[in-house]
């Protein structure tokens, strides 16, 4: 608004925020997957899915006495963290000295040696409660992922139920996206197997096979190099589901050449992201220590010893029996109530942050604004 004082005829310049000088830049806006993931709407998603997949991982208690869910967690942490070990010591000094050969051996105990593993301890709970887990998984991911999207490109709110909704109605696309570059190269590489199988098995047939070896190579390399851009990706593939709508190999493609494209700032931005979630995650973990460090102290303040193995025990204690037992068993559950509240927040994270990646490497590689959402997701 103008005042009187100010000579006529001359051009006054309208104001300068900080919001228009970081309008623009698009990797401000990914410091808002933290807000997004700690929305009760999102926390509730991720808990529901966590306990989904816990309960089915349990099923086969019912015929075995190990549960599947809980050694599927300690075989795939175990490959996970040989794996950010070895991330971890990278020098970013010495970029040029990668520890390529245990990077290999680290993608390999993700994505191969853990699942063989799981599926020669549990030929049948791999197949029959392994596959809903996943399942579930992915619509849980696709649902945060989706509500997280709604509110970051558009700033409204979406009903839980219609994310959870459209994440069923996408089930088998999101099964597509995400195993279809795994299955397609798991077929060429076991035809492969099957070729050498065949021909080098038997006089002059084994020369041929040598020959024809060099085309398996070039094939080879080039699905070790789609392997990579899937592997990188694949954050990706869930948001572009939920924000493009229900075409697989639409979504495959647009990760791949979204990494493809900015592969420097995609990396940053990854970058950026996990170490936001680290902080992130850290302080959660902070708080509820706090708060259950108080609970239990001044609960604990005024009892007796013998009662207070109740609630703080040792593990010299003698086994609780009778009502004591059940009291400390209340007290682990409502404990065990703070490990999900920590792996909500993770999920929920993680589901935000791809879809603000998502968006932000779309309006990198494609111009369009994170506000410009496709038609079909608009509807409520």
């Amino acid at each position: 608004m103008s005042n009187g004082n100010e000579p006529k005829g001359r051009a006054r310049f309208p104001d300068l925020t900080l919001a228009d000088l970081l309008n623009e830049l698009v990797w401000p806006r990914l410091l808002q997957a933290g807000g997004l993931a700690f929305s009760p709407q999102r926390l509730f998603l991720a808990a529901c899915t966590l306990v989904g997949v816990g309960v089915l991982g349990s099923l086969n208690r019912l015929w075995s006495e190990v549960s599947f869910g809980s050694r599927a967690g300690e075989v795939f942490g175990g490959a996970f963290e040989r794996l950010g070990d070895t991330i971890g010591s990278i020098d970013l000094m010495r970029i040029w000295q990668l520890p390529l050969p245990r990077l290999w051996i680290g993608a390999q105990a993700v994505f191969l040696h853990a699942p063989a593993q799981l599926l020669r301890e549990f030929p049948v709970s791999s197949v029959v409660l392994g596959l809903p887990m996943v399942m579930l998984f992915l619509v849980g991911w696709f649902a945060i992922a989706r509500s997280a999207a709604w509110e970051f490109g558009v700033h409204a709110p979406e009903a839980w139920t219609v994310s959870v909704a459209r994440g069923v109605q996408r089930l088998g696309s999101m099964m597509l996206g995400v195993f279809g570059v795994p299955a397609l190269i798991g077929i060429l590489l076991a035809v492969i197997a099957g070729g050498g199988w065949l021909l080098i098995s038997f006089p002059v047939l084994d020369v041929l096979s040598a020959v024809l070896w060099g085309l398996g190579l070039v094939l080879c390399v080039a699905m070790a190099f789609v392997a990579a851009l899937w592997a990188a990706g694949l954050l990706l593939v869930p948001p572009a589901l939920a924000c493009e709508g229900p075409d697989a190999f639409d979504a495959i493609q647009r990760s791949m050449a979204y990494v493809l494209g900015r592969p420097l700032r995609y990396v940053i931005y990854v970058a950026l992201l996990v170490v936001m979630g680290v902080l992130l995650t850290a302080v959660v973990e902070l708080v509820l220590h706090a708060g259950h460090e108080l609970a239990t102290r001044s609960m604990s303040l005024l009892l007796a010893a013998e009662d207070s193995a109740i609630v703080t025990p040792s593990p010299g204690d003698p086994p609780l029996e009778g009502t004591r037992a059940a009291a400390a068993a209340v007290l682990d559950f409502w404990r065990s109530l703070l490990s999900l509240v920590v792996a909500s927040f993770v999920v929920s994270y993680i589901g935000s942050a791809s879809s603000v990646l998502y968006l932000s490497m779309r309006k990198l590689n494609d111009g369009q604004d994170v506000g410009d959402l496709a038609t079909e997701m608009s509807r409520r």
